[in-house]
């Protein structure tokens, strides 16, 4: 009789704690995104492009945390673009990227990327 007890209470005290275990609260992060408004979608999707003369361009964001901007090295090591600002918070951002006079015949180009 004492063991059929044991193991009745046993089985609830497991039971109780699976209950436990198995209702946490845990809270699902949002997904961290980046939204585009289309004029600058058509931008990333083909690129920033400027003519051989410096010049200076605009692209806006919306993103759901801090941000920060990465650029590849060149392909000559020269910094000849800048990107600013390089960072920001949660919200609407605007970043310009201005690039130098292009006095050679090679075409140039970076990768840069916004990181969230």
């Amino acid at each position: 009789m004492k063991v059929k007890s044991f193991m009745k209470n046993t089985w609830h005290l497991l039971a109780c704690l699976m209950l436990l275990v198995a209702c946490s609260d845990d809270k699902v992060e949002d997904e961290t995104t980046i939204t585009l408004p289309p004029e600058t979608e058509t931008l990333f999707e083909k690129g920033v492009n400027f003519t051989t003369s410096a010049g200076t361009q605009s692209l806006e964001f919306t993103a759901t945390e801090n941000w920060n901007i990465t650029a590849a090295t060149t392909r000559n090591g020269e910094k000849w673009y800048q990107v600013y600002p390089t960072s920001g918070g949660p919200g609407k951002a605007e970043i310009s990227i201005s690039v130098e006079d292009n006095d050679s015949y090679d075409e140039r180009s970076v990768a840069i990327t916004i990181n969230a």
